[in-house]
């Protein structure tokens, strides 16, 4: 057997148990820690070895939720392309990307990108819902009021054929953007609080709501990717998690699922279509305001927030003091998370707090053909405590936020093409600042098309892997990810050979 050959079989492999990326395990200090523990109460040997690598680890001070050698993993191995390692390590915020990626040459001025946030184009167009129209009406254009009820009616039948598909797994939210005439986010989200009865459970001011809805979508700019489009999409994945997936009756809470919709709705509220890097290193105004840390997802929660105190949006003012707190933290804890640097940190936690507690350990590679079968066991509750109910969430949204891993070949391509061309577009900005090209963002080469497979085995699959070990429901979810993943191993596989 050739070196190639070995090296096809050890990425079959990856497909196969996610676990095993460029020919090496991918696993953690807190990974190995579990492990270990639940070897010790099941009453097995234990491997010494590994327990003077946890003790190592943390005598050095190892950041032990990421996984081991990382850096390493990313950038050193032949197997995987250079700029691929090098972009998931920008991604995922390894420690030697500062090494790589110093601030800008002595040539750049230093000029930060300050000014107002960059706002969605905002359409007179009717929306989809004769309901968000009617609540909103002060919001859109006053002239031809009349002929857009008309246009509005007619779309009725349309809208109500994809929002017949909400509750799919594999959903096409370009679909929805169209049949709304470009407002898919405040016509899902309208709809939804309204089918689930969440404006009379919670008091809310139902044509503030709308209005508010609308502008958040308006603040959506017309990015390739971070776009009012991708923010319906989140929505939609996030409402799947909680019905089909069963979250909100394992958690058993309003609040839980009216922060969910909330939190999906304005999880990249006014994006810049520019990653935290890029603002870091340029000295942007949101990297000051939050110094440093998650500017764009610190920017999302707190300006939807600042809209919500406004007089005309705030359609929450009569929920119960204590609700409100709740509803608070949990949006902030939710859109927090959703910034990639924080993924192993937040997925470690998961694993150790819910699935160890729920004896589902598989997080990094679990065999979940058990599950294929139905059973009829009550699945246990997750918790009581608030943090522990946080977490799901957290890691919930992070799912959805990835959902388009999960839609049809056809609509997942669709999203990585849009992916793609907003890092194309940084890379235009870097190289006009006389800045180092971010990986796989300079338009004269290859982009993140070339790097899905690492972002699958690396990110997508663990991370799936761990939420349907604890919610058995999304196992078709996981089926669907794995079935594109697939076809980018097949793409790949072909282009390797087609290069030789």
């Amino acid at each position: 057997m050739d070196v190639q050959t070995v090296r096809r079989e050890r990425n079959r492999q990856s497909s196969a148990d996610g676990r095993i990326v460029n020919g090496t395990k991918v696993t953690s200090t807190v990974s190995s820690l579990i492990d270990i523990c639940d070897r010790i109460l099941k009453g097995l040997e234990v491997d010494l070895n590994s327990v003077e690598a946890v003790h190592q680890a943390v005598l050095r001070g190892d950041i032990i939720t990421q996984p081991t050698r990382i850096e390493e993993e990313l950038v050193s191995k032949e197997e995987l392309d250079q700029d691929v390692g090098l972009n998931l390590l920008q991604l995922l915020g390894g420690k030697k990307l500062g090494e790589r990626f110093a601030p800008a040459p002595e040539s750049y001025d230093g000029e930060v990108i300050a000014g107002s946030m960059p706002g969605g184009s905002r359409s007179g167009g009717p929306t989809a819902a004769a309901s968000v129209m009617a609540a909103a009406k002060e919001e859109v254009d006053t002239t031809g009021d009349e002929e857009k009820d008309v246009v509005a009616a007619s779309l009725m039948p349309a809208m109500e054929a994809v929002l017949a598909t909400v509750d799919e797994w594999r959903f096409n939210a370009f679909k929805l953007a169209e049949v709304t005439q470009g407002h898919p986010l405040s016509a899902l989200g309208f709809w939804l609080m309204k089918r689930y009865d969440l404006i009379s459970v919670f008091q809310l001011d139902a044509t503030k709501l709308a209005r508010f809805l609308r502008k958040i979508e308006d603040g959506y700019p017309d990015n390739p990717y971070h776009n009012k489009t991708h923010a319906a999409d989140v929505l939609q994945g996030m409402h799947c998690l909680l019905t089909r997936g069963g979250l909100h009756r394992r958690l058993g809470e309003d609040v839980a699922i009216f922060a969910s919709y909330l939190a999906a709705i304005t999880h990249d509220y006014e994006h810049k279509g520019l990653n935290n890097d890029f603002l870091v290193r340029v000295g942007d105004e949101l990297a000051f305001t939050y110094n440093d840390i998650s500017p764009m997802e610190n920017h999302h929660i707190a300006a939807a927030f600042k809209l919500m105190r406004q007089k005309d949006y705030n359609f929450i003012k009569k929920i119960p003091r204590e609700k409100w707190v709740r509803l608070r933290r949990l949006l902030i804890d939710m859109v927090l998370a959703t910034d990639m640097k924080q993924h192993f940190n937040i997925l470690s936690k998961f694993q150790s707090k819910l699935q160890v507690k729920l004896r589902s350990t598989n997080f990094a590679a679990p065999n979940l053909s058990h599950l294929e079968s139905p059973s009829h066991d009550d699945p246990l509750p997750i918790s009581d405590d608030d943090a522990d109910k946080s977490l799901v969430l957290q890691v919930g949204l992070k799912c959805a936020d990835v959902g388009h891993l999960a839609a049809p070949w056809e609509v997942h391509h669709r999203w990585v093409s849009g992916l793609e061309e907003e890092f194309f577009r940084q890379g235009d900005k870097e190289k006009s600042m006389h800045m180092m090209v971010s990986p796989l963002m300079d338009r004269c080469k290859d982009g993140i098309t070339k790097s899905q497979v690492g972002f699958f085995d690396i990110v997508a699959l663990p991370l799936f892997y761990s939420w349907a070990s604890v919610f058995h429901e999304a196992l078709p979810l996981v089926r669907a990810v794995e079935d594109n993943c697939n076809r980018w191993r097949s793409l790949e596989m072909g282009r390797n050979a087609g290069s030789k």
